[in-house]
């Protein structure tokens, strides 16, 4: 499924909380994890099994906050 179908969420706090409640079902298979869309500027959720490698620049985004 591409990010245009999946559900945005505006905040961490937001996409964690829909995790949680998610991930907390005992028949739930495979959990689910959020991801930074820098493309839409929102969070999403992905099956841990799907989660992606970082793009080129996300890992820069990354840096530069951990320099600031």
């Amino acid at each position: 499924m591409g990010c245009e179908e999946k559900k945005r969420f505006k905040t961490k706090k937001m996409v964690e909380k829909f995790i949680y409640e998610f991930n907390k079902d005992p028949l739930i298979k495979e959990k689910l994890v959020s991801y930074w869309c820098q493309r839409h500027q929102v969070w999403h959720v992905s099956k841990e099994s799907n989660k992606r490698p970082p793009k080129w620049f996300e890992i820069l985004d990354r840096l530069k906050n951990i320099q600031k």
